[in-house]
């Protein structure tokens, strides 16, 4: 019986010694610092890539309605990536694209929402001139699809206003084109 009992011992202690987990080891601080390298310049690659990926789609003249719905999915896809490496810069530009193809495809409520996280991160970060500038016009286009010209106008006057703080000509001009082209 003493037997049966050292081997059910023996038995259970295996067992249970086949759940613990490995012994850590110390981390490598270097490969660490290799991996989060390795793992940020992806992030900012596939930020910049599904970017260009989704501008593509946006000036691509026969869309499908699949090409639509991958739109979609590369503008939020490279805002998400924003979030782990960008500056608000880059987080304000890509909420401005996520609510501009909603503009595109007809959606003015989700380009509003958009639209307005992209003026939220602009104000929280005194972020002005062309970034605050194109907050506006977001707002304005969005406003525009829903019927609601006396709102647009509004936002597109302050997205003028912001406009003639942008230094560079060439994007001045551009803001200004883009929030004249709004109510037609």
């Amino acid at each position: 019986m003493k037997i049966v009992i050292l081997l059910v011992i023996l038995l259970v202690s295996a067992l249970l010694v086949a759940d613990e987990p490995p012994a850590q080891t110390e981390p490598d601080n270097n490969a660490n610092a290799q991996q989060n390298d390795a793992v940020m310049q992806a992030h900012r690659f596939f930020a910049a890539d599904y970017f260009n990926k989704c501008w593509d789609l946006i000036d691509k003249t026969d869309r499908t309605s699949e090409d639509d719905i991958m739109m979609i999915h590369y503008a939020h896809a490279s805002r998400a990536h924003w979030e782990a490496v960008g500056t608000p810069t880059n987080q304000a530009v890509g909420e401005w694209q996520i609510s501009h193809v909603y503009a595109i495809l007809n959606k003015p409520l989700e380009a509003a929402t958009y639209a307005q996280v992209c003026l939220d991160i602009c104000q929280k970060n005194n972020l002005e001139g062309f970034n605050l500038g194109f907050a506006y016009e977001a707002l304005a286009r969005a406003e525009a699809l829903t019927g609601n010209i006396t709102a647009a106008q509004e936002y597109i006057d302050l997205g003028k206003e912001e406009a003639g703080k942008v230094e560079e000509k060439e994007d001045r001009e551009y803001l200004l084109s883009e929030l004249n082209n709004i109510i037609e």
